[in-house]
């Protein structure tokens, strides 16, 4: 196994160690005091004229927008060329079964009404119930699609413009899914964690591909 590739196995065994050890604790309530701290802390120095812009970038975040998205990056980069397409689709489809997953069975309610402050705009998109709201399914598909055009754009002449431009995307969409009142702070890591997991998973598919260097 190469170094490169044994990098990125390093990478993914810690981002899944990281992934379960705070999921573990978010499940004991160990943040609840900090979950409420931070989202009180953002709603009092953002002011409700960015509900809506906020809403908007959640809107971009929505399973519809990302899916979209990937599915325009992977055409872009392999065209008619199906085998690594699939690998990189086959880890968002995972990915996104287990941030279900959390949803559904993870004990950890959903910040209460009065926090909400998200704005409806024109663009409605599919709304799954679940019963929790751990991880943050924006943060887990956003960090996956930066992580997979990070290591895309890693040799090009752009790449730390391109880096710090998808860094303070990252941290807007983290900041708006708890001002927003829809997720806790927790949430949103744990999203990070988990996109960040299978990013890197399926870097390490389409490294173990000929097709990766197309």
């Amino acid at each position: 196994m190469s170094k490169k590739n044994e990098r990125l196995k390093t990478q993914a065994l810690g981002f899944f160690g990281l992934f379960v050890t705070f999921t573990v604790v978010v499940g004991l309530n160990f943040f609840a005091k900090l979950d409420t701290q931070a989202t009180i802390f953002f709603q009092k120095v953002i002011p409700h004229l960015l509900d809506l812009p906020f809403s908007f970038l959640s809107f971009l975040g929505s399973f519809e927008v990302t899916a979209a998205v990937l599915a325009a990056i992977l055409i872009s980069k392999y065209g008619r060329s199906i085998k690594p397409a699939i690998y990189v689709v086959f880890a968002f489809i995972i990915g996104t079964l287990a941030e279900l997953s959390g949803k559904l069975y993870l004990f950890h309610p959903s910040p209460p009404k009065l926090f909400f402050r998200h704005v409806d705009i024109l663009f409605p998109t599919t709304y799954v119930h679940t019963n929790y709201s751990y991880p943050s399914g924006h943060m887990f598909r956003t960090t996956f699609i930066i992580v997979l055009l990070l290591y895309y754009l890693s040799s090009s002449k752009n790449r730390v413009s391109a880096s710090t431009f998808f860094v303070i995307s990252l941290l807007l969409m983290a900041i708006s899914r708890i001002y927003l009142g829809e997720h806790w702070l927790s949430d949103v890591v744990g999203g990070i964690l988990l996109g960040a997991l299978f990013g890197v998973l399926s870097i390490g598919f389409l490294k173990s591909t000929k097709y990766f260097s197309k």
